[in-house]
């Protein structure tokens, strides 16, 4: 080796990290140090990242254009509650990416939930989870739902990893792939962005054997999906540490394989900095660098990896619809003056003018409820204040001020004195949970329902949840759609045509129907004369409704037009006559009221 190959490999060596540092203390005093963090040395700080430097300027222009459009830093929670207002604006018009290795999911979700997610005060697009910890055997054994999101996995064979991803609610995806193996678990959605590209997004880990089988797994789908011509983000925690990329050939290979497919680092700075060593293995990895508004690390304590965070503008500038939650207000709300107002509507004229027309009858049936339970119990938006409310009922504002000061301290020099409030917090904590609990018990005392959901909440028993519809295929060979409007009409199509495609599979009977029916003896409604081999429908009465009402489950969701339980129940002897009479018209005429064809899911 010449001395000007010695002279080169000692001058990047002098830009890496720490070169030169021997004072183990010097460093522990400030490894969680917001100030000093940001003094690490970048990835892009490195010659060695820049394959080309030896080559022609004219050849690549361009060589650190790249660096240009990575803003990372590392920040605390309260630093980027400052950042975000102004000038990124809400979280709702751009598409961002949170990522944490979180050491198990099961033991700190909850501490990923209330001390770090909720003091963000931001709703991203997509949270990717590394090491979960999930195995098949136990997924059902904790609840892992986070509000506003849907979740979706790949468990881990061995002791540690797996892979996790929420992703808003606001937005429709599919899942496109799951690998699950010794070597590296994975997950692949591809997320619908409407009159945009779509976004496919991916969390990976790799487990700390076989680098050969990951990097091969890695290459071909790194050049398979980058094809596609759609936005792809990857994120995870790779267990290799790009800052090393002149000194590991798994580093070098892996990151030639990212710039053969233009996917760039968001993430520039050490992401698992311990005593005295730094290593950048977790990342953000993006195909367009040029809509990058903010990137970094977020200081936390949810485990031995901080937090990473992307935030991008102008992929989705779309803004999605967002659903407006909506309540009835019974604050003011009295069952004597709702029923009396109801009593004084001359519900006999009304419907005396379409006694031939079911449709007509309920719509004005259902406009003279509504309108008076509006008036009684009016319909109100949640607001976001409320949305925003603690899913924990027992992190009370007292212990929000605290766990701000436990975050404070945590990257302040004084190790000593944040170890001594966190166990203190934590001591906090578990007493107001246990407090909490004690006094949900002594209130449902006599109720055994609300006692099993508490203690399967305190069990962490998964409990149900609804999925949503994203993307369906027409048939096995058509491509998938997102369009709301093509889904439902696809669906549709198929249930329609369910009755048909089973009654051709019946094979062909020799015998008529007629021959398995006995002879029948009903009561004809005009009548009460018997009449074989004939049957009638008899009238229904106010007293069959009000039986009907009574006997509907307290939890019963309410349909499209419909109105809640507890005012079916209150209102029955009022209703259940003219509601009598609409059902009889309907017999009747052979109509069925539209409305009620309509479905809320």
């Amino acid at each position: 080796m010449s001395r000007t190959e010695i002279h080169i490999n000692r001058t990047i060596l002098a830009q890496l990290p720490f070169y030169g540092v021997y004072s183990d203390d010097v460093f522990i005093d400030h490894c969680t140090s917001e100030r000093y963090l940001n003094k690490f040395t970048s990835l892009y700080d490195l010659d060695v990242f820049n394959l080309n430097i030896e080559t022609d300027a004219d050849i690549n222009p361009d060589r650190n254009a790249m660096s240009n459009h990575i803003k990372c830093k590392y920040y605390s929670p309260e630093s980027f509650t400052k950042i975000e207002k102004d000038p990124y604006g809400s979280s709702d018009r751009h598409f961002s990416f949170f990522h944490n290795n979180v050491c198990s999911l099961r033991r700190n979700l909850e501490h990923l939930q209330t001390q770090i997610l909720d003091e963000l005060d931001f709703s991203f697009s997509v949270i990717g989870i590394t090491e979960t910890c999930i195995k098949q055997n136990n997924f059902n054994d904790f609840n892992y739902n986070i509000t506003g999101y849907s979740f979706e996995f790949v468990p881990t064979p061995l002791a540690a990893g797996g892979v996790g991803m929420y992703i808003n609610n606001r937005f429709n995806y599919v899942v496109i792939e799951k690998a699950i193996n010794l070597a590296y678990q994975a997950l692949w959605i591809e997320i619908d962005i409407p009159k945009k590209r779509n976004i496919i997004c991916s969390v990976i880990y790799r487990q700390h054997n076989l680098p050969e089988a990951f990097q091969t797994y890695f290459e071909q789908k790194l050049e398979y999906y980058t094809s596609k011509g759609k936005h792809v983000v990857i994120m995870g925690d790779f267990n290799i540490d790009l800052l090393k990329i002149d000194q590991c050939n798994y580093a070098h290979n892996f990151m030639l394989s990212l710039q053969s497919c233009s996917m760039i680092p968001s993430i520039d700075k050490p992401t698992r900095v311990h005593r005295n060593s730094s290593k950048l293995i977790d990342n953000i990895f993006i195909n367009n660098p040029d809509n990058i508004l903010a990137s970094g690390n977020i200081i936390s304590d949810v485990s031995d990896h901080f937090s990473q965070f992307c935030i991008l503008d102008s992929i989705a500038s779309v803004r999605q619809n967002i659903f407006k939650h909506k309540y009835r207000d019974y604050s003011q709300f009295s069952e004597t003056l709702f029923n009396n107002e109801l009593s004084e509507i001359d519900w006999e004229s009304i419907l005396m003018n379409s006694s031939d027309n079911p449709n007509k009858a309920f719509s004005t049936f259902f406009n003279k409820l509504n309108k008076t339970l509006n008036k009684h119990a009016p319909l109100k938006t949640i607001s976001k204040r409320k949305l925003k409310q603690p899913i924990k009922p027992w992190i009370t504002k007292g212990i929000r001020r605290s766990i701000k000061i436990k975050n404070k301290l945590f990257h302040s020099n004084n190790n000593t004195k944040y170890k001594l409030y966190r166990n203190y917090l934590v001591t906090l904590i578990r007493s107001s949970k246990k407090l909490y609990y004690s006094d949900y018990f002594n209130s449902y005392y006599n109720n055994m329902s609300k006692k099993w959901e508490g203690i399967r909440e305190i069990l962490g028993r998964n409990s149900k949840t609804k999925k949503n519809i994203n993307a369906v295929r027409q048939d096995s060979n058509a491509q998938l759609t997102f369009d709301p409007t093509k889904i439902s009409n696809i669906i549709n199509h198929h249930f329609a045509s369910c009755g048909q495609r089973l009654a051709a599979k019946i094979p062909h009977s020799e015998k008529h129907y007629s021959t398995y029916l006995p002879d029948q003896i009903m009561y004809n409604s005009a009548n009460v004369s018997q009449q074989q081999g004939s049957f009638a429908f008899i009238p229904v009465t106010a007293r069959d409704i009000e039986l009907e009402i009574k006997t509907l489950p307290a939890k019963k969701a309410e349909g499209l037009y419909s109105c809640p339980y507890r005012i079916l129940k209150s209102a029955q002897h009022v209703i259940s006559k003219p509601l009598a009479d609409i059902f009889n018209c309907s017999i009747e005429t052979g109509i069925y009221p539209s409305k009620l064809n309509n479905l809320q899911t």
